[in-house]
């Protein structure tokens, strides 16, 4: 009995999941296409947008979601914005590279794909 429950259990599972996934794939293709656009320039600064997304099934349903945004900074090329209003909360690019025992990896591996590049 247990393994027909089991069963029963996995096959109810994989039936909401693909009709969730049929009614959550267009929307999520559309919205896509509709909020690609080119993102403004900041040196030294990239911008990700995104959604967290959480579904418990058991042992009662429960779901949320919410928006998320990130940037990343380059800390070797701080956007002028940064060095003026978050950078003393914030580590240097050689405190950073100490704690993550860097220590310039990431320029090296710059000009090692400049070089393969042809810069």
């Amino acid at each position: 009995m247990d393994t027909v429950y089991k069963a029963g259990a996995l096959l109810y599972t994989q039936i909401t999941s693909l009709v969730r996934l049929a009614v959550l794939l267009p929307q999520l293709l559309l919205s896509n296409a509709i909020q690609q656009q080119p993102p403004p320039a900041h040196p030294g600064a990239m911008f990700y947008e995104g959604k967290v997304t959480h579904i418990r099934r058991r042992p009662v349903h429960n779901s949320f979601e919410y928006p998320v945004r990130m940037a990343l900074v380059d800390l070797q090329q701080q956007p002028a914005w940064f060095q003026q209003h978050q950078a003393a909360d914030h580590m240097t690019a050689q405190q950073a590279q100490e704690f993550a025992a860097t220590h310039g990896e990431r320029a090296a591996a710059r000009q090692g794909a400049n070089r393969l590049a042809g810069k």
